[in-house]
């Protein structure tokens, strides 16, 4: 009888012992499973296969945006991979989406690139180079009135953002910058003639829609923004201002065109055809003549409104 009661006793204090070691061992494992941070693991892991395909080298990239090389598929292919692999894993990386957009345009493929660089857009909305290249790749392929809204977009960008935010990407951006000569030092002057290339693409559009009156307020704007092409810029708010039957202010405008670049045949050439215009025959033989005089002198190839056929193969999708 006695040996029983010990027996049970034993039992019982063997169930408490027991349970105490499970209720131990259960906060013990939500302790450590709580200092374990898996999203730090898995960030680390993701990184590492994003790591292991980062390609040797970018300067194909840069020699496509110059417009000095045509690539295929295959050069493109490791950077794609790399790419989409970033955005697989970290859909917020706006500059990644961006690239891969650039490689999907220069293999001919508008369709993707609009849709990546749209995504870019979403994540990075004040930044001029996303909605610069949809403006540009509407632009390019005649859809001139789809490209206005995001050349709009582009030129209200602020242009120190805009280098903080290339400059604050660690790895794509920064990669690609390693192949510039002049490295982080060039962004500042690619970003201008980003500008005056947004300026430039929403007077031709205007142009090619005739809506001259839009065309002319393009130019006035990109006078008033002081990002320099004066003459240019004030020639073609005279061509506006030349369509519009508005004789005074082309003339005006034409002459401060001459007057920032002696050379502006073209500024010349409309002039003269402003004063015949008007009547003013003489004095529009004697700028005619001077224009075409300056047309061989300069090799230009065209003088007038044509020329506006030529600036357009300036506006190209770009990196930065």
């Amino acid at each position: 009888m006695g040996h029983s009661l010990s027996f049970s006793r034993f039992v019982e204090w063997l169930k408490i012992v027991c349970q105490r070691a499970m209720v131990f061992y259960a906060l013990v494992f939500l302790i450590v499973n709580a200092t374990i941070d898996y999203d730090r693991i898995y960030f680390g892991i993701k990184v590492r296969l994003v790591e292991r395909i980062f390609p040797a080298k970018f300067n194909t990239l840069i020699l496509v945006e110059q417009q000095e090389k045509n690539p295929t598929a295959r050069e493109l292919m490791p950077y794609i991979n790399f790419y989409k692999r970033i955005v697989d894993y970290f859909p917020d990386q706006a500059d990644a989406w961006s690239m891969l957009g650039f490689c999907s345009y220069y293999l001919g493929d508008s369709l993707n690139a609009l849709w990546d660089y749209e995504q870019a857009l979403k994540q990075q909305p004040e930044y001029f180079w996303f909605a610069f290249n949809i403006g540009t790749i509407y632009f390019r392929s005649g859809n001139f009135s789809q490209s206005i809204p995001y050349f709009e977009k582009a030129i209200k960008t602020n242009p120190d953002k805009n280098l903080e935010y290339i400059l604050s990407s660690k790895v794509v951006y920064r990669s690609l910058l390693w192949e510039l000569p002049k490295g982080a030092e060039e962004l500042k002057a690619r970003l201008k003639i980003g500008y005056q290339r947004s300026y430039l693409a929403l007077i031709l559009s205007s142009y090619q829609l005739q809506n001259y009156a839009a065309m002319l307020n393009y130019a006035e704007s990109a006078l008033l923004s002081n990002v320099g092409l004066t003459s240019d810029f004030t020639y073609f708010a005279g061509l506006a201002s030349y369509k519009l039957n508005h004789w005074g202010k082309a003339l005006n405008y034409f002459e401060a065109s001459t007057r920032a670049n002696p050379q502006q045949a073209h500024a010349l050439y409309q002039w003269g055809l402003t004063l015949q215009a008007l009547n003013k025959n003489k004095e529009a033989a004697a700028k005619l003549n001077q224009a075409s005089e300056l047309k061989q002198q300069l090799g230009l190839p065209v003088l007038g409104e044509p020329i506006l056929d030529y600036l357009a193969k300036d506006i190209f999708v770009k990196i930065f």
